[in-house]
C-alpha cells in the first residue's frame, strides 16, 4: 500500500472536493454543444443540444396538455412522463451544481483556517445546513446521472408510450450519461479513498473539530 506524505494527502483532499465542480462544469459545457441526433426509418432529426432538446420536450409536452395541439391518450400520457423528467433534469442538474460549488467554497474556506477555530467550524455549519451528511453528499452527486440520462429516457418513452419503435438516439461524441458516469466516479472515488486521511489531517468538511 502506498503511503502518502502529509502535504500529499492534504493536497489530494482540497482536490477532491473540487472534483464534482470541475465534472459539472464540463457536463453543462457538453450539454450545451449540439451533439445528438434522432433517426427515425430513415429519417434524420436535426441535431440539437442536450439543453435543446429538455427545452423542445417541456415546450411541446406542455401545448399538448394545454389543448393548443390536439392529442391521443397515448400522447398526453407521453407528455405527462417526458414533461415529468424533463423538469427532473433541471432540479437534478440545479442540485448537484449547488451542491459542487459550496463544497468547493465551503472546503477552500474551511480548510484556509486551523480546524478547531469558529471561521472553519462556521464554514462547515452553512455546508451542513445545504448537505447535512456524507450520505446526502454522495446523493447530490449521483444526481447528475440523472440529468445526464434524460436523452435514454425520453427515447424509451417514445419507444413505449408512443410505439415509435422505429426511432433511436445518436451522439456524435460520447453519450452524455457517459461523461456524467466517469465525471462521478473520478469524484466519489477521490472522495470516499481519502475519508481516512481527512480524519487524520483534519480537512473533514462534514466534522467540527473543537479546541481542547
Amino acid at each position: 500500500m502506498i503511503s502518502l506524505s502529509s502535504p500529499t494527502k492534504r493536497t489530494l483532499i482540497r482536490v477532491s472536493y473540487f472534483c464534482p465542480l470541475i465534472g459539472g462544469l464540463l457536463l453543462w459545457i457538453y450539454f450545451a454543444i449540439p451533439h445528438l441526433y434522432f433517426i427515425q426509418g430513415r429519417l434524420a432529426y436535426d441535431t440539437q443540444s442536450t439543453f435543446e432538446l429538455v427545452s423542445n420536450t417541456l415546450r411541446e409536452c406542455g401545448a399538448t396538455l394545454s389543448g393548443a395541439t390536439e392529442g391521443t391518450s397515448d400522447a398526453i400520457y407521453f407528455a405527462y412522463t417526458a414533461g415529468f423528467f424533463a423538469i427532473l433534469f433541471w432540479i437534478a442538474l440545479i442540485a448537484y451544481t449547488v451542491t459542487a460549488l459550496a463544497a468547493a467554497i465551503g472546503s477552500l474556506y474551511a480548510f484556509s483556517k486551523e480546524p478547531t477555530s469558529k471561521e472553519s467550524n462556521r464554514a462547515k455549519r452553512y455546508f451542513r445546513f445545504l448537505c447535512p451528511n456524507r450520505v446526502a453528499y454522495v446523493i447530490c452527486n449521483l444526481s447528475l446521472l440523472l440529468s445526464a440520462a434524460f436523452p435514454q429516457i425520453l427515447t424509451a418513452c417514445y419507444h413505449r408510450q408512443m410505439g415509435y419503435t422505429d426511432i433511436s438516439l445518436h451522439f456524435f461524441f460520447a453519450p452524455d450519461l457517459l461523461v456524467a458516469v466517469l465525471a462521478v466516479a473520478v469524484s466519489l472515488a477521490s472522495y470516499l479513498a481519502l475519508l481516512r486521511a481527512q480524519a487524520a489531517e483534519h480537512l473533514d468538511l462534514f466534522r467540527l473539530y473543537k479546541a481542547k
